[in-house]
């Protein structure tokens, strides 16, 4: 093992030869010069470049690199591969590419971790148009505490043939779009993690079969883009999921298959269970539409055996909700059934019945609160909901249909 710690300025010499089963280099900042690497900013901090790079990716198994500021990549080409590194740790404060000329930046490893361990704040990103991009390549890709942002790509991508899991208290950032290519995004228990893309962030479903674990119970996990369209499986059991678009829309499911599941659990200690509630989902579109497509399915379900259901939050305030695919917030006998709520400026035809239809089927008789900004509401056909609220901020409001809120003690 080489393990060079606690070095805030030092140089790997370029016809220098780094070779071990486990390498570890700090430095105060870490930069690294791929193919075509270009002119390199003068740096006091480590720079790995030619054999000493090379001889690097042909012996070392576990490769980790801690920077107290920047990582900089200069350059395009690969940093290892899933055959020959298992793990791969990246901790820095900014991640930047430099010289990219629009190719790609691929670091691969069975597993890869990317985390700012010292907490240090971003240095500035690079001057200029994005470029290229950035793609990291695992099986499991591992985001952990503390913020790391990333620039100069146009693009960066999480490539994860099985999941990528937010773990701790952090955040991860691209100055332009954020693609994730896994069968599951999900947290450790008790993370509260966010992914921020300055363009579009986008959850696609990789062609292989995969081998998904669902994380742990109780986290946050917040995704914001310009635009958000997920494709893939979020699980967060008994967690809190929040997608907000702040220049387009929302889209679940309407390319592909999506399962939001933030649903309780049931867990045995000795021979007694005991049960989590459902968790919350809320869908934001600041300027667009909020879409739950044909593939799209949310779930904020309790186990049967106990627990209360959760919440399913839509606002799109000066769009509206296009409700084409599945949810369901079902509980057992005398417990809380799921809760919905939706802000919008209108629904298709300003009638709620189809809406209602689908939270009946899905069992949001809870709890249901529409605001419409704008237009007239009519409440049609049969709604089924302890607590039923409907408000048109400019319009008329009719009911032609049923409201149906019986039970034990009454309704609203």
């Amino acid at each position: 093992a080489i393990a060079m710690r606690n070095c805030p300025s030092w140089i790997v010499a370029h016809m220098a030869v780094l070779k071990a089963g486990e390498i570890a280099l700090n430095s105060g900042q870490i930069t690294i010069a791929l193919q075509n690497a270009g002119v390199i900013a003068p740096t006091a901090g480590l720079v790995l470049a030619g054999p000493a790079l090379d001889s690097i990716q042909s012996s070392a198994r576990v490769f980790s690199l801690l920077s107290y500021s920047s990582l900089d990549l200069y350059g395009t080409g690969s940093l290892g591969s899933l055959a020959a590194f298992d793990s791969l740790t990246l901790s820095a404060s900014s991640i930047r590419g430099y010289n990219t000329g629009g190719g790609a930046a691929t670091l691969a490893a069975r597993n890869i971790l990317i985390d700012n361990a010292t907490n240090r704040p971003a240095l500035a990103l690079p001057a200029g148009p994005l470029s290229g991009t950035l793609q990291f390549q695992a099986d499991q890709i591992t985001l952990g505490a503390n913020p790391v942002l990333t620039g100069g790509y146009n693009t960066v991508g999480l490539n994860a043939a099985n999941r990528v899991l937010a773990s701790g208290t952090g955040s991860f950032s691209t100055a332009g779009d954020l693609r994730m290519e896994t069968p599951l995004l999900t947290a450790g228990q008790s993370a509260v993690h966010g992914l921020t893309a300055g363009g579009t962030l986008t959850l696609v479903r990789p062609t292989g079969p995969g081998a998904p674990a669902v994380g742990g119970l109780g986290a946050k996990l917040n995704l914001q883009g310009l635009a958000v369209r997920l494709d893939s499986d979020i699980t967060l059991p008994s967690g809190e999921l929040s997608v907000r678009a702040t220049d387009g829309d929302v889209r679940i499911g309407s390319a592909g298959t999506a399962s939001i599941n933030v649903a309780g659990t049931t867990r045995n200690f000795l021979e007694t269970a005991r049960y989590t509630d459902g968790g919350i989902v809320t869908f934001t579109s600041d300027t667009g539409l909020v879409v739950l497509g044909s593939g799209g399915a949310v779930n904020v379900s309790a186990p049967a055996g106990g627990g209360h259901a959760g919440t399913l939050n839509v606002s799109a305030q000066v769009g509206s909700f296009d409700f084409q695919g599945s949810i369901q917030g079902s509980a057992g006998a005398g417990r809380r059934t799921g809760s919905f709520t939706l802000d919008t400026a209108g629904v298709p035809g300003g009638a709620l019945g189809v809406i209602d239809a689908a939270l009946n089927a899905g069992s949001f008789t809870g709890s249901r609160q529409y605001r419409l900004r704008s237009g007239n509401v009519i409440v049609d056909g049969s709604a089924v909901s302890h607590l039923y609220r409907a408000t048109a901020d400019q319009g008329s409001l009719t009911v032609t249909g049923t409201i149906d809120a019986s039970g034990a003690t009454g309704g609203t």
